[in-house]
């Protein structure tokens, strides 16, 4: 699940962006991901313009560490 990946994801590569997707609607335990490190989330199913906005504030999350 995503719950066991991510710690595992983040400790291998700490400014890795992950967005989570899940048919389940948004909880607690997806809400305690995103605390977590996660950096977004989208909706089964999503649209093409939700998935694309999520993969861009991941993509600037990511870019103002780097820069």
């Amino acid at each position: 699940s995503g719950a066991d990946v991510l710690p595992h994801l983040l400790a291998a590569r700490p400014a890795i962006r992950v967005i989570l997707c899940s048919g389940y609607d948004r909880d607690e335990r997806i809400q305690a991901l995103l605390d977590n490190g996660a950096h977004g989330f989208v909706h089964k199913p999503y649209r093409i313009k939700d998935l694309a906005a999520t993969v861009e504030g991941a993509m600037e999350a990511y870019s103002q560490i780097v820069t």
